[in-house]
């Protein structure tokens, strides 16, 4: 703007100090004149609507500030209603003084009106698109379906909005950066991820589910430990607001952990991070609860009383760590070779490395004390009976 503010005045006073000093006569003074005439006009359009380009940018900024916001995010979403009406009204003042030109170079009035009638044609006949584009914007603004930063998928994009314009709008997908003209976003099923906050300044949250199977069979404690742990273990990660943690059947044999949460992301960099963190860390979980559940065989050699005291001496194994506590310890299954004792224990370890470590520890616990106690762990055996013919 300021650049061509310049030419207004150093026009007009060429054009006076031709007229007043310099003695042009006839026709070139007729075309210096006119040349004058073009130049300025030219450049009074190009002047207001840079003008109210820069309105439109300071508008802006006031606004967010009067507001009490500082976040680029408001200010993005605060010019994508500002900036389009400022140009509109720009585009609209330079067109008046190309029209002001042609009545000032002579041209009849009739003729500028039929002028004027040529581009509405151009519209009716070749910029219909354009025109659509323009009032799906219209709609897009008005409605707010989505707003710039959410986090939504129109028709088979997947991604942040990044800027809503009056002909499209982009959206940052995983990939690329994806433009779609405004009539086809007014006209595709539009799925917003995000939940908008009371304060506008405020970074949306967008909702991230993570769906994980299960192809361990856990019994009916361990599912209810799975979902204990894991609703424990979502929480405790950073960057996940309000989880929701539940599980779905699916068939005999499997089932699928489902996670829903909220996440405050404004890049797709930081969306996968989460969502890694939120995956692996389920993960983990699952084979926590796997591994909380044991299975001991002991041989059919041992006695009454050794078999009373079993779920005391796994007590006091398992407890000599003092995170772990054991739940329950139960003689399950009395098997071809074998008596089954079942127990389970809870455990809340910093990391999983450290509940590995006291898996391991336990181990060699149970074997050293079942060695201590003359218990001993068969092995799977099987017998050939051989008869004579």
């Amino acid at each position: 703007m300021l650049l061509v503010l310049p030419l207004l005045p150093l026009t007009r006073i060429s054009d006076t100090f031709i007229d007043d000093y310099v003695n042009f006569t006839g026709m070139p003074l007729l075309v210096i004149t006119y040349f004058f005439y073009i130049c300025y006009f030219i450049a009074a359009g190009c002047f207001f609507f840079f003008l109210f380009e820069a309105l439109g940018r300071t508008l802006s900024e006031r606004l967010v500030q009067w507001r009490g916001g500082n976040s680029e995010l408001q200010l993005r979403r605060v010019s994508n209603l500002v900036m389009p009406v400022c140009r509109v009204l720009g585009a609209l003042i330079a067109v008046v003084m190309i029209y002001r030109l042609l009545v000032v170079l002579g041209l009849p009035s009739t003729t500028v009106l039929a002028f004027s009638a040529v581009p509405g044609l151009a519209i009716g006949l070749g910029a219909s698109k354009l025109l659509g584009n323009l009032f799906g914007g219209l709609s897009i603004q008005t409605d707010r379906p989505v707003r710039v930063g959410e986090f939504c998928q129109i028709g088979t994009n997947l991604g942040f909005v990044t800027k809503i314009g009056l002909r499209s709008l982009e959206l940052q997908t995983l990939d690329s950066r994806v433009t779609i003209p405004n009539a086809i976003v007014d006209d595709e099923t539009i799925v917003n991820f995000s939940r908008r906050q009371a304060n506008s300044d405020a970074m949306p949250s967008q909702s991230l589910v993570v769906r994980l199977v299960v192809t361990h069979r856990f019994s009916p404690d361990q599912v209810a430990d799975l979902l204990h742990f894991a609703r424990l273990a979502v929480k405790q990660i950073e960057g996940v607001e309000q989880p929701l943690v539940s599980l779905e059947q699916e068939g005999i044999e499997r089932c699928t952990l489902l996670c829903h949460s909220m996440v405050s992301v404004q890049s797709w960099e930081r969306y996968l991070e989460v969502r890694e963190r939120l995956l692996l860390r389920l993960e983990q979980v699952v084979e926590q609860v796997r591994l909380s559940q044991r299975l001991v065989g002991v041989s059919y050699d041992t006695c009454s009383e050794q078999l009373e005291r079993l779920p005391t001496l796994i007590r006091s194994v398992v407890e000599r760590d003092p995170l772990p506590k054991l739940q329950s310890c139960r003689l399950m299954t009395i098997a071809a070779f074998s008596y089954d004792f079942s127990f389970r224990f809870h455990a809340h370890h910093p990391s999983f490395s450290s509940f590995k470590d006291a898996i391991d520890r336990l181990n060699q616990d149970l074997l050293a004390c079942f060695a201590a106690e003359g218990i001993e762990i068969p092995y799977p055996t099987a017998v050939e009976i051989q008869k004579d013919a």
